[in-house]
Parts: C-alpha cells; sequence; structure tokens
C-alpha cells in the first residue's frame, strides 16, 4: 500500500469529546482504504510510567512513539482546546516524537466556542524536525467547563448532544476525504485567529491555579477508585482512604465529570449539582482505567 495512506492517530480526550472525534475518524479513513493506528496519551503515558508515585520516563516514551510513528505517511495530533493552548499531557510528548524524514502532519483540536490559532502550535516544533503540515483544523464539540469560575456555558447531556454529534459527524467525513485526496485544509491562521490565541492562553494559569485550589471529594464518596485509576497524570491518590489530589493536574475535567457518584467537586458550590451539572460524554463515553491502584496504595481509614 501506498506509505501516504498509513495514518497513525495519537490523541488526548480529557471528557471523550476527542476520543468521539478520532474514533469516527479511524473508521472513516479506513472506509476510504487506508490503514490506521490509534493511540491514546493517556494509556502511552501510564503505560510508561506515569502514576500517582512518579513520571512517565522520556526513553520509554520516546521508544514507544518511534515505534508508533515508524514509517507512517501521515501523523494525526488531536486535542481539546484549552485556553488556546495544548493540553499538557500532549504537550509532553510533541518534543519526544521521532525526525518526521517528510512525514505529512495533520492537527484537529475540539473545541467549545473558540479555538484561536491552537491548531498551529505543534507545527512550531514539528515542521523544522522533518514534517509538512497538511490539516489544521477544528471540531466543534459540546461544552465541558461549568464551576463557580467559569459559570456561563450550559452542559449538555443526553438528547440534546444530537445536534453536536450530527456537525462532528460531517466535520470527520470533510477531514477524511481532505487527508485521502490530499487536500490542504489550514484553518486557523488568521491575525485575528493569533491574536485569540494569544489573548486566551494568558489565561492558562490562573485557570489551572484554580482548578488545582479547588478540587476536593465529599463524604459522598465510595472510593471506588476510578479517579485515580483514570487520571491522564496520576495525580490523585489514597493515603488516607479518600481522594487526595496533588498539584499536577492537567484540567482535563475527568475525574469531575467522570465520578460515578459526582462526589468531587470544584469549590463548594459545584456541591448543587442542579446548577452545576456534570458532562456524562458522547455517545457513553466513560472514563478508561490506566491504571490499577490496589488496596496497598491506600489506606482503609
Amino acid at each position: 500500500m501506498d506509505p501516504a495512506r498509513h495514518y497513525r492517530l495519537l490523541y488526548f480526550s480529557g471528557t471523550g469529546n476527542t476520543h468521539w472525534v478520532f474514533s469516527r475518524l479511524a473508521q472513516a479513513l479506513e472506509a476510504r482504504g487506508a490503514t490506521v493506528a490509534l493511540q491514546p496519551v493517556d494509556q502511552l503515558l501510564a503505560d510508561c510510567g506515569q502514576g500517582p508515585t512518579g513520571e512517565a520516563s522520556d526513553q520509554a516514551l520516546q521508544e514507544r512513539l518511534a515505534g508508533f510513528v515508524g514509517s507512517a505517511g501521515t501523523l494525526l495530533l488531536g486535542y481539546p482546546v484549552y485556553e488556546s493552548t495544548i493540553p499538557r499531557p500532549m504537550r509532553r510528548l510533541i518534543p519526544l516524537l521521532p525526525e518526521g524524514v517528510g512525514t505529512r502532519l495533520g492537527v484537529v483540536c475540539t473545541y467549545m466556542m473558540a479555538g484561536g490559532d491552537c491548531c498551529h502550535l505543534p507545527e512550531a516544533e514539528l515542521e523544522p524536525r522533518g514534517y509538512r503540515s497538511v490539516l489544521a483544523t477544528y471540531v466543534k464539540m459540546p461544552n465541558n467547563i461549568k464551576f463557580p469560575a467559569l459559570r456561563y456555558f450550559p452542559i449538555h447531556n443526553g438528547d440534546e448532544l444530537q445536534p453536536f454529534a450530527d456537525q462532528a459527524a460531517q466535520a470527520v467525513q470533510r477531514i477524511a476525504d481532505d487527508l485521502v485526496l490530499d487536500q490542504r485544509h489550514i484553518e486557523g491562521r488568521s491575525i485575528a485567529d493569533h491574536l485569540l490565541g494569544v489573548s486566551q492562553r494568558w489565561s492558562e494559569k490562573l485557570v489551572s491555579d484554580y482548578v488545582n485550589g479547588h478540587l476536593f471529594a465529599t463524604a459522598r464518596c465510595t472510593r471506588c477508585k476510578l479517579c485515580g485509576e483514570s487520571c491522564p497524570m496520576g495525580n490523585i491518590h489514597f493515603d488516607h482512604g479518600y481522594p487526595e489530589f496533588g498539584q499536577s493536574c492537567c484540567d482535563c475535567m475527568r475525574c469531575y465529570h467522570g465520578c460515578p457518584v459526582s462526589a468531587i467537586q470544584l469549590g463548594e458550590g459545584t456541591m448543587d449539582e442542579a446548577a452545576y451539572p456534570r458532562y456524562r460524554g458522547m455517545g457513553g463515553w466513560k472514563p478508561p482505567r490506566l491504571r490499577s491502584i490496589s488496596r496497598s496504595h491506600s489506606a482503609e481509614g
């Protein structure tokens, strides 16, 4: 098969939106005769040692990424827009990717309202290393941000998600066509996009500091440990039986939205679940269990 039709899809998804898009993009490319491999960033980090007791090894990550990308004709990166920045788990991997040697590069970002120039940020790192940008685009998806400091946007669940699914499915088909037909598709490169991106990026630390400072679990917690087992950063431990949060949160909101009993809060205001409903994800998405946290990692009391 033509190497250009070998696709490697490396993506990070916090609460399932980017997972939904990339799963369907893989299916669409395969339906057009391409060979496709999918690699979730959170699982890769966990496989290489990311957890409550340590960080993933750079050497292990480089080896895994080299084997994954290999001689692929196209590398597609996917991630949600966080204040017009790349989420930290994906940001960690970009410098560790192998040299491109002419590899085509595509970036697909999911966003709620505006992405700015976020889909172009990997280019600065990867084009000088032999990657050739052929795709930079956005797919609109449901909002997953609503807590007292950012309470302005509604959360949708159930049947309310269907219009998002319909629109996103059409976007995925267009992206697959552009890739297979080798039609260059570039968005987010205007002066307005750049200014929007710059104006949003200054708030990254503010949002991160807020989230890191306000996460806690209520007594409603059943100690199922799903939050710790699914945390992309391994930021949650159970030294005293209940979840405790470190300072390496990547702001993905997975623990907050994914808790089966909504025990995890972002400030006391979110205990009012009618005012702050949790986003339950597209297509029945559930937080993946990235690691096993046994009794040896947690106390009974």
